[in-house]
C-alpha cells in the first residue's frame, strides 16, 4: 500500500477548485 505521491497535489488541486466554486455560487446566490 503505498501512497501516491504524484496524485496527492492533483487531488488537492482539484479539491480547492470544487471548493471554491460551491463556496463562490454559495456566496452568489446570498448576494442576490
Amino acid at each position: 500500500m503505498k501512497p501516491h505521491t504524484n496524485d496527492l497535489p492533483t487531488t488537492l488541486a482539484i479539491a480547492l477548485i470544487v471548493v471554491g466554486t460551491i463556496l463562490t455560487g454559495y456566496v452568489q446566490s446570498l448576494n442576490f
